[in-house]
């Protein structure tokens, strides 16, 4: 349908090295998340 719900999700949110956490919050996020809906959606086997 084009959309998902994580509900409690923990999606933690790190920095690398000299990096602070937000400096990549965002793709951290995006990335997260997507990997979170991939592995919601993936055909059992």
């Amino acid at each position: 349908m084009g959309y998902a719900i994580l509900d409690n999700a923990s999606i933690p949110i790190v920095g690398e090295g000299e990096n602070e956490p937000n400096d990549t919050y965002a793709e951290q996020l995006v990335a997260s998340a997507k990997a979170a809906i991939d592995e919601g959606v993936r055909p059992e086997e």
